[in-house]
């Protein structure tokens, strides 16, 4: 398995992945937009080379487009709050591992393709190291 294995189109097994509330409460996404993130289905279209990934971001409300170069410097994008964050990315294998840091804490996320399933583990560690919370999401290939 390589990289090459993250691109494609993959859709939300809600049933399977584990509930992002605590999550999303953790990383300061205020209620409203928690709840209305809860009831939206969620597909994401990879396309990762050796120097950058693309992950589009489909939900019923809205599409979201991130790029972060390879093993490059941080860049900064906004986070799920809309807060600035900057974001690395890096391949250890034929798992892409994202990692965003600001003023909330640091967020983990790694990808790796199992059969037809993306398997996404999701971390939190918050700024000040008290709270800490992982999940793990899964996405049917397409």
């Amino acid at each position: 398995m390589s990289f090459q294995d993250l691109n494609g189109t993959f859709v939300l097994d809600s049933d399977k992945s584990d509930n992002m509330e605590a999550f999303l409460e953790a990383v300061g996404v205020g209620w409203i937009k928690r709840k209305a993130i809860a009831a939206l289905s969620q597909t994401l279209v990879i396309t990762a080379t050796e120097e950058s990934v693309t992950i589009v971001t489909k939900t019923t409300m809205a599409d979201n487009t991130t790029t972060i170069p390879i093993g490059a410097e941080p860049v900064t994008l906004d986070d799920l709050s809309g807060n600035p964050a900057k974001y690395t990315a890096r391949y250890e294998g034929a798992t892409l591992i994202v990692e965003s840091t600001n003023d909330v804490g640091t967020i983990t996320i790694k990808r790796t393709v199992v059969g037809s399933v993306l398997e996404t583990a999701i971390g939190f560690v918050s700024a000040n190291g008290a709270t800490k919370i992982d999940i793990n999401r899964y996405f049917n290939k397409q």
